[in-house]
């Protein structure tokens, strides 16, 4: 079995350990909203799962890395203005890997490997469009940290990183709510200067997000 597969099995299976406590929640958690009514959109529970196969040279400098992304996050309504809502989100990651190369370090060779870890994070905001749209373009932003089995990105750096996106999606609605994300993330590590070396690493991360507790659409 290569390499990309078992990755593959491995951050689904978190994604599906993170969920199977919280499906009881969302299986009663369905109303019936008369016609008329404009409903808060509220809070959502949902899993978010992502991948970055290459890497770039913008703020981090670490060529070829892959990414795999797993996430439990939360988001709640904050305020509804000129048919847009601004929402606070946050979120647990309990599965990320990268993935780097063979590669030479200051003249030491490394072979390919695999580094995995955990974090959080626990600010985030999220500006939802056309709230009574079937279709509602987001843009997101998030912050938070991440711990790893072994010093990412290499050697003498850190196994404690810290880590910040921002992207842009679209989140699709029927008639019983929300019920798909699809977007895009540029998403950055780095340990923020905490180690011997900071090269950072910038990765293009696609997603799909998939509630588990939904929220309506504005009507």
């Amino acid at each position: 079995m290569n390499r990309t597969l078992v990755l593959f099995q491995l951050f689904l299976s978190s994604a599906i350990v993170a969920v199977c406590p919280l499906t009881a929640l969302g299986q009663d958690n369905g109303q019936v909203i008369p016609q008329g009514v404009t409903p808060g959109r509220g809070g959502e529970l949902r899993v978010v799962v992502g991948y970055s196969p290459n890497s770039n040279l913008v703020i981090g400098v670490s060529p070829n890395r892959e990414l795999y992304f797993t996430a439990l996050e939360y988001e709640h309504s904050i305020r509804q203005f000129w048919k847009t809502t601004l929402n606070y989100y946050g979120g647990i990651v309990p599965f990320m890997a990268v993935h780097h190369p063979a590669e030479s370090i200051n003249g030491v060779s490394f072979p390919a490997a695999t580094n995995w870890g955990g974090g959080a994070e626990p600010i985030g905001f999220a500006w939802n469009f056309r709230t009574a749209s079937h279709f509602q373009p987001i843009l997101e932003t998030a912050g938070g940290v991440v711990y790893f089995n072994d010093q990412v990105p290499i050697a003498q750096s850190s196994q404690f990183n810290f880590m910040f996106h921002f992207g842009a999606g679209v989140e699709f609605y029927g008639r019983s709510g929300h019920f798909l994300t699809v977007g895009y993330r540029y998403h950055h590590i780095s340990n923020a200067n905490t180690g011997h070396f900071n090269p950072g690493i910038d990765s293009n991360l696609i997603y799909i997000g998939v509630p588990i507790i939904r929220r309506t659409r504005t009507r």
